[in-house]
């Protein structure tokens, strides 16, 4: 999936969009983990090439990866603590922003 130091400028680039989106070094760790056993999977390689795109016109910002890994993850950032939590240990509400509420901020 990854050539010509392209992992560590992968690992950069996330690492500053997260900062600015206000991810914890701890979640990125754990989210690359899981990319890590994912070796063959294809809308992950979109992704990625989309991230380190030569021109950064052309890379995703923070919000569309973070939403783009929810979905490949199955995850979600639940309102209350910001932590990424699975779907199905949380709730969903239906407004048209559908925020997330993981079952440890609800009990």
């Amino acid at each position: 999936l990854f050539c010509d130091g392209a992992e560590e400028r992968l690992h950069q680039l996330v690492l500053g969009s997260a900062r600015r989106a206000g991810v914890a070094l701890a979640d990125l760790e754990r989210v690359r983990g899981e990319l890590a056993r994912r070796p063959d999977d294809t809308a992950l390689a979109t992704l990625v090439s989309s991230m380190i795109a030569p021109q950064p016109a052309e890379r995703p910002d923070a919000a569309a990866v973070a939403e783009s890994l929810s979905e490949l993850l199955d995850v979600r950032t639940c309102c209350v603590c910001h932590c990424p939590e699975p779907r199905n240990q949380g709730v969903e509400c239906d407004a048209a922003e559908r925020h997330f509420t993981c079952d440890d901020c609800l009990s």
